[in-house]
């Protein structure tokens, strides 16, 4: 996927052009506009790490690190759980 370079688009509509909104509106809007946030950040980190150099190389190998360690967790979670069922 490509990072957009072009204007920001943002979902919901301006609130000095809405009607009155009720809570669950309210939360769906403010839900979107994290996404959008969000979405923007992840952007920018896509930029960079195209741009390469030293620091996205540790952050790959950083990454990879916690990868394992994530996976090495999962499966002593996984040998917990087990031998709980088996009692």
């Amino acid at each position: 996927m490509r990072a957009s370079t072009g204007p920001t688009r943002h979902l919901a509509a301006p609130r000095s052009h809405a009607m009155p909104l009720s809570m669950a509106d309210q939360r769906a809007l403010a839900a979107i506009d994290r996404i959008e946030r969000a979405l923007a950040r992840i952007e920018q980190g896509a930029e960079r790490l195209k741009s390469g150099g030293a620091d996205s190389e540790r952050l790959r190998h950083a990454h990879d690190a916690l990868k394992r360690k994530v996976a090495g967790a999962i499966g002593e979670l996984d040998l917990i759980i087990d031998q709980a069922e088996r009692g």
